[in-house]
Order: structure tokens, then sequence, then C-alpha cells
């Protein structure tokens, strides 16, 4: 890293790290979710499933809205852009 960063110069560390810790930080939340999904409702059944990867989703991108992840922004424009 040290070498690098002496031969291209500074390209965004803390942009870097500071985005992987809103996106770790996000995965934690929806892990907290799911953990509550799959504690106060054990059954698991082809139903379950699909609710549970909706809520995954679904938590996973709110808290990256909440902790305002630069790439969810790209992700969005690049989604709803016309082709």
């Amino acid at each position: 890293y040290i070498l690098l960063k002496k031969r291209l110069g500074d390209f965004g560390t803390r942009f870097i790290v500071r985005s992987f810790l809103k996106v770790t930080l996000a995965g934690v939340v929806m892990a907290l979710i799911l953990k509550a999904s799959f504690v106060y409702f054990p059954n698991y059944n082809a139903g379950k499933l699909c609710a549970d990867i909706v809520i995954g989703v679904a938590s996973f991108l709110g808290a990256c809205y909440l902790f305002k992840v630069n790439e969810l922004k790209e992700f969005l424009v690049w989604i709803t852009k016309k082709r």
C-alpha cells in the first residue's frame, strides 16, 4: 500500500474507507433485522425465504440510504437512466 501510494499519489483512501465502513454498518443493520426475523418467525418454508430476501434487500438499501452511501445514489441513477 505504501509503495503504491508513493508511486500513484493519493487515490482516495479516506473516501474508500469511509464508504467501506458505511456499507459494513448497513450490512450489520441488515443482519440484525434478519436475525430478529429468524427468532420471532422460526418456521422455514418457501414463503418465509422469499419474505426474508425482500426484508434483507429492503433493510440493506434503507440503511444505505440513511447512512448516505454514495454508491447507492450512483446505482439508482444508473438504474433509472434511459437506455
